[in-house]
């Protein structure tokens, strides 16, 4: 169920930036959306570690900021990545 709640989040992260972030190569949704699932889960485990007194996957405060963040600087990671591909 935490799982559920780290993509879900990554996955509005993913097209919360989709609207929001111009990108001279046009990255499509399924792109935008798949990076924010990944960054967000990957960012939920994060936020998940700074919280040791309970179970890893628990859905709490800092995990689901940690989902937040990671969603957010994976697609503008990529963002930023395949933008210098573009102009070389």
């Amino acid at each position: 169920m935490e799982m559920i709640a780290y993509i879900l989040i990554g996955w509005g992260m993913g097209l919360l930036c989709w609207f929001m972030v111009p990108t001279k190569r046009r990255m499509g949704l399924v792109r935008f959306l798949l990076v924010g699932m990944v960054g967000g889960v990957a960012g939920g485990m994060v936020g998940g570690a700074f919280n040791v007194q309970k179970a890893p996957f628990t859905v709490d405060i800092p995990s689901l900021v940690g989902a937040f963040l990671g969603g957010l600087i994976a697609v503008i990671a990529v963002v930023v990545l395949s933008r210098n591909r573009a102009h070389a």
